[in-house]
């Protein structure tokens, strides 16, 4: 009579047992488990940048205006394509393809005239596949509307950024924002905080 070894099809296919479980090595588990242990060090689409601050004295005079910066990292959108093109691998990896950039500010009521001629302008660089050439690719555009909330104006606000092409679930390769903070230098400069995360 033929054992149930040999009544297999193919290799792994589970025994002819009434309890369901496969004598092979590779498969001693009890029916209706998996055969192998749970993924370990999966990468995780996250980037958390440290709350920066920017005291009121220590923004940039050029002319008529006051300055600050906020910057992200380089942003590897597509890590996936790392082994594919043998290029030094370059910018944190997001493992996601709807990844969002979500930047937190503090400081908005800190002083009541902080939101009076108040801009914020944001320029986004990329390149689809090289990152020593990240560039900009879209012209500055004005994020203050974003942060206005009129009399109800709250301290702390979160704007939301999208990298190019990531509507679609295809963005483009390499991405990073560069965050633009200006005032009149007639008018004193606020303290702010400024934090990000990419997930």
């Amino acid at each position: 009579m033929a054992s149930n070894r040999d009544l297999r099809h193919y290799p792994g296919q589970p025994l002819y047992r009434s309890d369901g479980y496969n004598q092979d090595p590779m498969y001693r588990n009890p029916g209706h488990t998996l055969p192998f242990p749970e993924a370990e060090d999966i990468p995780i689409p996250l980037w958390e940048g440290a709350t920066v601050q920017y005291p009121g004295a220590n923004w940039t005079t050029v002319g008529q205006f006051k300055y600050i910066y906020w910057e992200t990292p380089l942003f590897d959108m597509r890590p996936d394509l790392r082994s594919a093109d043998g290029r030094q691998r370059r910018g944190m990896p997001i493992w996601t393809a709807d990844g969002k950039l979500f930047v937190w500010i503090r400081g908005l009521t800190s002083r009541t005239d902080v939101m009076q001629n108040f801009r914020i302008t944001g320029l986004e660089s990329g390149h689809p596949y090289d990152a020593t050439q990240v560039a900009p690719i879209i012209g500055q555009y004005d994020v203050t509307q974003a942060l206005q909330y009129g009399t109800n104006q709250p301290n702390n606000c979160i704007v939301t950024f999208e990298p190019h092409g990531a509507g679609s679930g295809a963005p483009t390769r390499y991405w990073k924002l560069k965050l633009e903070f200006k005032k009149p230098v007639a008018m004193t400069t606020p303290t702010l905080d400024i934090a990000g995360a990419m997930y």
